[in-house]
């Protein structure tokens, strides 16, 4: 049970002043009783350091049983935390928070404000013990980067039965993803649970519920995201400078940005090169050599090929690839000269990507996982963020029509199954868009 502020803060304060408490309570007794109308018998001053003894100790370790918090445990993973609200018979469930960003906090949607809502559900259901996970600066899109795969993990040995979460677009944006890890937690009997409603996506009015929600949530985060942009968009043509301001440039206190003085030379060389030698590695090379002296630390190959492919340095800045913004002031170069070395950068990266066929993706098309096992360096890893050991294959199991390894960790000794049923359809759909190409 979850106390209240109030008898904590006074539980506290008997705590940190207990043992004076008891003395100066039990002195008063004695006080007392030696001045009231009664004598104290020898007896009774014999008996009173043993009383003294006896009660303080019942007295402080009632204190102390009473200020004792609800017991949490941080697991061996930095992945979440663990509390027991009860006696262990209850439902155990994974309570998910998560905000992206400081405007979702102010209107409401806070970590702090999602915790609450959870803790009054998981004391209105019943729940025995809590697995929090926490992913704060985190957009919902981003499936991969997020500690959803975890709370699957413990789904999938049984460790929960419900997911609580104070609203269904916490877990994610991307209706397709979100149906999906449903599905995922339905598998192993696991239910999300909200502050209103139980969705179980096995029952036919669950499985409605969690396809409008989840197409609801991507698309009030589209929206939002093209109303977001349409604002930038309509900033920066106003010459508000709303992006990293590019190298050789700083922001002026209009909003808008100039040329570094000195920079000019540079870009230009640096335009000159890459015209004759068609290399960011040259060009890199020449430049920190010839401009050492203006440069504060060497440019990168990065950096070049950004100054190379950045029409700002045409004196046209661009806004998301789309809306231009015509200032010959920021030019360093002539249109003509940018229109070349775009030409140059388009055939280069036709010619790599005709070379970026991945060995290992059509091994794998034409002969299946298995032959993964003769690659070198290439091993199933413990899904565990601290152990990261290698895995080893420790039998088969069959997961609805198809066969997937079981695997070992050689340090701590968890197991995993490779392919998840997830992991399963993603290589299912990516070998089918492979075939149309091929």
């Amino acid at each position: 049970m979850i106390r209240p502020p109030l008898p904590d803060r006074i539980i506290f304060s008997l705590n940190t002043f207990r043992g004076g408490l008891c003395n100066i309570i039990l002195s008063l007794l004695f006080f007392l009783g030696v001045s009231g109308r009664h004598p104290v018998s020898y007896f009774s001053l014999f008996a009173f350091p043993l009383v003294v003894a006896a009660v303080q100790t019942n007295l402080c370790g009632f204190l102390s049983e009473q200020a004792e918090p609800p017991k949490r445990e941080e697991r061996n993973s930095p992945e979440c935390s663990v509390e027991d609200l009860g006696d262990g018979e209850g439902i155990k469930a994974a309570a998910y928070l998560r905000v992206s960003s400081s405007r979702q906090a102010k209107e409401g949607l806070s970590l702090e404000d999602q915790e609450i809502q959870l803790r009054e559900l998981a004391r209105k259901i019943g729940i025995s013990r809590i697995y929090w996970f926490t992913d704060a600066g985190i957009s919902g899109r981003d499936f991969d980067k997020r500690k959803l795969n975890s709370v699957l993990d413990l789904a999938e040995k049984h460790e929960i039965q419900k997911l609580l979460v104070a609203y269904v677009d916490r877990l994610g944006r991307d209706s397709r993803k979100l149906v999906e890890f449903f599905w995922d937690l339905s598998d192993y009997g696991v239910t999300i649970q909200t502050p209103v409603e139980e969705i179980d996506v096995k029952k036919l009015e669950g499985w409605l519920i969690s396809a409008i929600k989840a197409w609801s949530a991507q698309d009030v985060n589209e929206q939002r995201g093209k109303s977001a942009l349409a604002g930038r968009v309509r900033s920066f043509t106003k010459k508000r400078w709303n992006k990293p301001v590019p190298l050789g440039y700083r922001r002026r206190e209009d909003g808008w940005i100039e040329k570094e003085s000195g920079w000019e030379p540079l870009v230009k060389r640096m335009y000159e090169l890459y015209l004759k030698h068609a290399n960011y590695q040259t060009v890199r090379d020449i430049v920190n050599r010839e401009f050492q002296a203006l440069l504060q630390k060497p440019l990168t190959h990065q950096q070049i090929r950004q100054i190379i492919c950045d029409p700002v340095y045409a004196g046209r800045p661009q806004y998301a690839g789309k809306v231009m913004v015509e200032d010959p002031n920021l030019a360093h170069v002539d249109p003509e000269t940018f229109r070349r070395a775009q030409e140059i950068s388009g055939r280069i990266r036709r010619k790599r990507s005709r070379k970026r066929k991945d060995a290992l993706q059509d091994l794998v098309r034409k002969y299946g996982l298995d032959v993964l096992e003769f690659v070198p360096d290439i091993a199933v890893l413990c899904p565990d963020p601290i152990c990261k050991g290698v895995m080893v294959k420790n039998g088969m199991v069959s997961i609805g029509e198809w066969t997937a390894h079981n695997y070992l960790c050689k340090k701590c000794g968890r197991q995993r199954k490779v392919p998840k049923k997830c992991q399963m359809r993603k290589i299912q759909e990516w070998a089918s868009k492979g075939e149309g190409k091929a």
